[in-house]
This record gives C-alpha cells, sequence and structure tokens, in this order.
C-alpha cells in the first residue's frame, strides 16, 4: 500500500516540476523590485496619465453599503478627452486610445 502512495506523489511530483520550471523566471521579474516604479526618461508618450485606485464605500443594491475599488484618473499629457471622468459612477474613466499612440499610464494604489 505505501509503495502505491509513493508512486504517485512521484508522478504528481514529476508533473509539476517542468510547470514550476517554465513559470519561476516570469514569478521572479514580477517581484524584482530594481525594476518598479522606475519611469524610462528615454520614452516620450503622446499620451500621458495618472490613474488611482482607492477604496470607497458605496450603496450598489439596497441595504449596506458594498466596498469597491474606485478608479480615477486625469491627463497628464496629451489631446483633451483622452480620459473622461464618469460622473456619479463607481466604474472608472473611459480612456481614448489610438492606434500606433504612444501611451505611459502612472497608476497608484491606494
Amino acid at each position: 500500500m505505501q509503495t502505491d502512495e509513493r508512486r504517485r506523489r512521484l508522478i504528481q511530483v514529476a508533473g509539476l516540476a517542468p510547470i514550476a520550471g517554465f513559470s519561476l523566471p516570469t514569478w521572479s521579474q514580477a517581484f524584482d523590485l530594481s525594476t518598479r516604479n522606475r519611469i524610462n526618461n528615454g520614452f516620450y508618450p503622446d499620451l500621458d496619465i495618472a490613474l488611482r485606485a482607492s477604496i470607497e464605500k458605496i450603496p450598489i443594491l439596497s441595504g449596506a453599503e458594498t466596498k469597491i475599488w474606485k478608479f480615477s484618473g486625469h491627463l497628464i499629457k496629451g489631446p483633451e478627452g483622452s480620459v473622461t471622468e464618469m460622473t456619479g459612477s463607481y466604474l472608472g474613466p473611459i480612456l481614448k486610445f489610438y492606434r500606433g499612440q504612444k501611451v505611459r499610464v502612472r497608476f497608484f494604489n491606494d
């Protein structure tokens, strides 16, 4: 009985090893703090946007308030109308991009 359990465990581990091997480089890049919050000074965007996420409580349905992530944005540089706030809505701003446009989004997570 123990031999069968060991065999199953070996097969499980052997099956997961390739998945772990392929995903490890991606995860290590995601947690690399040296590349976070660094703006590329050689990049000149046509459109520069500041986008902020904050937690708010609003009444979506009758009864208790619901905790949501509310997104707001404003235009730093670029054509007018590229960022449109949806007044009175918990949905985020409407962002308007055009093909070939270089865009920088500065994201602030509150």
